[in-house]
Parts: structure tokens; C-alpha cells; sequence
């Protein structure tokens, strides 16, 4: 998937811009897409076996109603909450991306504003030079 440079567990220090935060979402929405046109729930839903082929009898077709249909939609349902989850990842990238953006936006501001001051030091504290 192209993250190779992902730091090492143990780093005294990651450093991360919002442009590499956006690729690795832009990343997961390439396999979101292929998740989602996979159509699971049609593909779950095509791969019930009929009741043919459990057989003429009570037994075969109270399993395949009962065990085999609530086994195929819990499966379908994990499948559904892990599309959400992948999907709520990438929300998350973006809008940590978004923040990064504004507190380096911030940042920049109050150091140029910092700057701007001059010699009007009124303040307690060490005066910039």
C-alpha cells in the first residue's frame, strides 16, 4: 500500500504532516471502494443454498432456516459494521488532517503577530527580540 516510512514503534518522535495523513486516507478509500463493490450482502444472500439441497425434511429445512440464515447474517452484519468502522477511520484521517492544518495555521499566526509586537513589551515575561 505504499507506507514503508511509518516510524518505528519505539520513536522518541513521529513527526506527521496533514498531506501524508490525506495519502493514507486516500489509500484506505481505494480498498473501501473494493470492500464495497464486492456487494457482500447480494453475495451473501446469492450463496444461501436452496432447500433442495438440505433435503425433503423437517429437520434440513428448519437448519437451513434457522443455523444457516442466522449464521449468513451474522456474518453479513460483521461485514457491515467493519465497512462502517473502515469508513469511520478514514473520516477520522481527514479530520486530523483538517486540525493539523488549523493549529499549524494558529502557530504560524502567533509567531508572525509575535513578531509584529516590536518594542511594545508591556508584559511579564522574557521580552522578543
Amino acid at each position: 500500500m505504499g507506507m514503508e516510512n511509518l516510524p518505528v514503534p519505539s520513536s522518541e518522535e513521529i513527526e506527521v504532516s496533514a498531506s501524508y495523513l490525506r495519502q493514507i486516507a486516500k489509500e484506505f478509500e481505494k480498498n473501501l471502494r473494493h470492500l464495497e463493490d464486492r456487494r457482500w450482502s447480494t453475495t451473501l444472500q446469492d450463496s444461501l443454498p436452496n432447500q433442495i439441497a438440505f433435503g425433503d425434511y423437517q429437520g434440513g429445512e428448519s437448519f437451513r432456516n434457522g443455523t444457516v440464515t442466522m449464521a449468513q447474517n451474522q456474518i453479513g452484519t460483521t461485514i457491515d459494521q467493519f465497512i462502517s468502522s473502515y469508513r469511520g477511520i478514514i473520516q477520522s484521517l481527514r479530520a486530523s488532517a483538517d486540525r493539523y492544518e488549523q493549529a499549524e495555521e494558529k502557530s504560524k499566526n502567533k509567531v508572525r503577530d509575535a513578531g509584529n509586537s516590536g518594542g511594545s513589551h508591556t508584559g511579564p515575561g522574557p521580552k522578543l527580540v
